[in-house]
């Protein structure tokens, strides 16, 4: 795990080969939990996450003799012009900026794709692309040539999948966990998604690199950086793809600008406290030190508070507790040890301390 940026929301990039088995999102602190295999913990406010997560949806080999690749492993050698080339699947949108030029027969496209008009509405205006829109489902894949099931022969002379991804077999489930509990198969269960192949809805302050259906232009890094440079300029603690703006661009590969396609959560003022308190569990009272701080979240209208308690003579169970400050008491949780031996809490409610 490698840090990044100088600024108030800590980024943490994990690479491919970091030995990161968890990465969960915490609503109440608004930040990530990273867990290692070794059992080191850190937080993060904004992950940028190198890991393969998904990996494309390839049908098994045929006879096809020409270029064969998929959407997601794009030949940079591959030149599109004056060639016959078969597109395969409902992503065919994404790829039709890169066949400038060619001779394009869409096989497998979703339906919305069979009309007339599919010209006018789904092809980028500056390629030259000629295409025509099977609607008959692929029979056979010969040598040369692509035959459907009314019996029409489409000879081509190369073929891109665009047949989407899906999610990594062997991924635990407690890989990546993000708002409320929502974890990646979940989000994932009919098919591995991803805004640009950078963001997924569900996932705040969280950033893919190469995720699924990226763009073959390879503009994520630059994506990522737009997104969280607003971030800074508007103060926001908080930024989640919208599920409108990744549905709109999963189907029509439609790229709304990160502005609109974002909610930033707007900052909120955090009271915080610093100095003793007193610790009761099970009926027995000790003396720490807290750093704590909340805000009222706009969402469910309840505070939520959290922090850090040091100094215990003993180690605390992870589970709930006692805390009392400023000769206020309230009931919360200790949620883990971290590496500095000191230990997270945090409640939902009033605070053991003064706020306005």
């Amino acid at each position: 795990m490698s840090a990044c940026a100088e600024n108030e929301q800590q980024c943490t990039v994990i690479g491919a080969d970091d030995d990161v088995v968890s990465v969960r999102f915490d609503d109440a602190s608004t930040s990530w939990l990273l867990r290692a295999g070794c059992g080191d913990q850190r937080r993060a406010g904004v992950v940028i996450d190198q890991r393969p997560l998904h990996i494309p949806n390839l049908p098994a080999h045929n006879d096809f003799r020409g270029p064969v690749f998929h959407q997601a492993d794009w030949d940079p050698a591959f030149d599109p012009g004056g060639q016959r080339v078969a597109v395969i699947g409902a992503r065919g949108a994404h790829v039709m900026k890169a066949l400038s030029g060619a001779d394009v027969t869409l096989f497998d496209c979703p339906p919305t794709w069979e009309t007339r008009k599919t010209e006018r509405r789904w092809l980028p205006r500056k390629p030259h692309i000629r295409l025509h829109v099977v609607a008959s489902p692929i029979a056979e894949i010969a040598s040369d040539a692509i035959r459907t099931a009314d019996g029409t022969e489409y000879v081509v002379d190369a073929i891109v999948y665009a047949t989407g991804s899906s999610i990594k077999p062997g991924v635990p489930d407690d890989a990546v966990v993000g708002s409320n509990g929502l974890t990646i198969q979940r989000a994932w269960c009919d098919a591995a998604t991803a805004y640009l192949g950078v963001a997924v809805h569900g996932f705040p302050n969280y950033f893919l690199q190469d995720g699924p259906d990226s763009p073959v232009t390879g503009d994520q890094a630059r994506y990522v950086e737009d997104c969280r440079n607003l971030m800074k300029r508007r103060g926001s603690a908080r930024v989640e793809v919208r599920r409108s703006a990744q549905h709109q661009y999963i189907q029509r590969a439609h790229v709304t600008p990160p502005a609109k396609a974002f909610d930033f959560a707007q900052p909120t003022h955090h009271e915080i406290y610093d100095g003793p308190a007193t610790l009761t569990i099970g009926g027995d009272a000790h003396t720490i030190g807290a750093r704590l701080t909340g805000h009222l979240d706009p969402i469910d209208g309840k505070y939520h508070w959290q922090g850090t308690v040091y100094g215990a003579e003993i180690e605390l169970p992870k589970r709930p507790v006692t805390i009392t400050t400023d000769r206020l008491t309230t009931q919360a949780k200790i949620t883990e040890q971290t590496p500095w031996g000191s230990y997270s809490i945090a409640g939902v409610g009033a605070p053991p301390y003064e706020c306005t």
